[in-house]
């Protein structure tokens, strides 16, 4: 990633660069935030990444991980990334340069303003803050974090002298990002374009904070300002005037939700709706208790009409009811199993019905089933992608297990991998086995303690009769 970020850098300072260069100097990005954001230029070739790093010598599996290449979809070609925009690199606290943003700059075009590295081994979206690398020391020093929505917002904040300003990246705030703060900031001041909704913005924001034990404000801008351009015309001073001035972010929605309800029955019961669906974020139950007095006081009600019974507290959000999420775990041995199978071919001849017999049942024997009907369709080469295997496209984990195969190098010459995944295979059956053993050995312990002898008798001739073959050879 190191070196992809020197050859966007150079490209800004070429002739091919000057009309990105001149177009960033005249959105106000100043010649030093250019060097200290360390942004640059992804040039309009199809493939000039992937041909200049070739020759540096990293592979195309190894740029594919690093969401720097695509592979195209029809032939073995592929083709960068980012073409024809300004980078802006995502640093990790070291820093790291961990992923890319990329902007458009070129008048009338009407692709997406911005394309982002997709999620790789080492970046997530939602888990870094834009900028916090250099705005780290500056709100340590002043104890308070100013948080806007884009890339260009916190680079100019930075260029007019408000040197504590982070980026969400364009995204909602998350607990992740959030808690990145925790340690350096004691107060976090979210800034609002004037032409934001405020409420869901904030109501979001709120129960991020109070979990993170972090103060909150909110700073309204002027009406037609976001941060860039009020910075660039009233000057940094007059950014602090407000954020001195800026109010507290529960009573900033409490007067957001006052503003468009109604007095009356209806508007009073949508308010409580609003608080009940904020505190729902609060697991812990002192932190809830105590937002809970303070939203209730603030309204003039009482705390009782907050208290969330039992079975809100676990309410999903709305968006999210209709269809459960994946879990988020996994059996790892089965999932390293997997891969080391497609990693080396030539091991997926041991999938077959003995072998899924045998396997956890978790979300893993989806995949395992997946590469078994891969195997049935062509024998020769199964289409082992996440695509092939009919993944649900909501189980990322899945797909990236799968992905981390399809990029992986061989690890073992071809003739160690068949006793090596064999040796897997035999610690997974022993290790399902010893499970099995342990559930039949409890259910038979309840069983003597009900004096239940008839299922006694039953459990202990099931448990005696579980087969344990050897695992297959056969032509393998």
């Amino acid at each position: 990633m190191k070196t992809a970020q020197e050859f966007y850098v150079a490209n800004l300072r070429t002739k091919e660069g000057q009309a990105a260069y001149a177009y960033l100097l005249d959105r106000g990005v100043s010649k030093d935030s250019i060097n200290s954001f360390g942004l640059g230029l992804a040039l309009p070739e199809w493939d000039r990444l992937a041909r200049y790093m070739e020759a540096k010598r990293f592979g195309k599996p190894l740029l594919l991980e690093a969401g720097l290449i695509r592979r195209a979809k029809t032939g073995d070609k592929y083709y960068d990334n980012f073409r024809n925009r300004i980078t802006f690199p995502i640093h990790d606290s070291f820093p790291r340069v961990l992923g890319f943003a990329a902007r458009t700059y070129v008048p009338g075009d009407e692709g997406a303003k911005y394309v982002n590295s997709p999620t790789t081994p080492i970046y997530e979206k939602g888990r870094q803050l834009y900028g916090f690398h250099l705005a780290r020391p500056h709100i340590k020093s002043g104890g308070v974090a100013f948080v806007v929505e884009g890339y260009l917002d916190a680079i100019t904040l930075h260029a007019g002298g408000v040197k504590a300003a982070v980026a969400a990246m364009g995204t909602a705030l998350t607990q992740t990002q959030v808690n990145s703060l925790k340690g350096t900031a004691k107060e976090v001041q979210l800034v609002f374009d004037a032409d934001q909704a405020g409420i869901e913005a904030s109501k979001r924001a709120l129960p991020l904070l109070y979990n993170a034990d972090l103060d909150g404000r909110v700073i309204s801008l002027p009406a037609g300002h976001d941060p860039d351009s009020f910075v660039r015309e009233y000057g940094s001073q007059a950014f602090y005037d407000l954020a001195d001035k800026a109010p507290d972010l529960a009573d900033y929605f409490i007067a957001r939700l006052l503003d468009t309800n109604a007095k009356t029955m209806t508007g009073q019961g949508r308010i409580v709706s609003e608080m009940k669906e904020v505190l729902r974020q609060v697991p812990d139950a002192v932190k809830g208790q105590f937002l809970r007095n303070k939203l209730a006081d603030r309204l003039g009600l009482s705390p009782e009409l907050l208290t969330l019974r039992e079975a809100e507290k676990f309410k999903r959000p709305p968006a999210a009811a209709n269809k459960p999420k994946p879990a988020d775990d996994y059996d790892r041995a089965a999932g390293e199993l997997l891969v080391f199978m497609m990693v080396h071919r030539e091991c997926l001849s041991l999938v077959d019905d003995w072998l899924i017999s045998v396997w956890p049942e978790d979300r893993t024997k989806i995949v395992l089933k997946g590469v078994a009907k891969a195997l049935k369709d062509n024998p020769d080469n199964p289409d082992v992608r996440p695509q092939g295997l009919g993944l649900d496209g909501d189980d990322h984990q899945m797909s990236a297990l799968v992905s981390r195969a399809a990029l992986s190098n061989r690890t073992y010459p071809a003739d160690q991998t068949m006793a090596k995944a064999k040796a897997m295979i035999v610690k997974l059956r022993d290790r399902g086995k010893k499970k099995k053993d342990e559930e039949f050995t409890k259910a038979i312990k309840l069983a003597e303690a009900m004096g239940d002898e008839e299922t006694v008798e039953k459990l202990l001739a099931a448990k005696r009769g579980q087969i344990d073959p050897a695992i297959p050879v056969g032509p393998r």
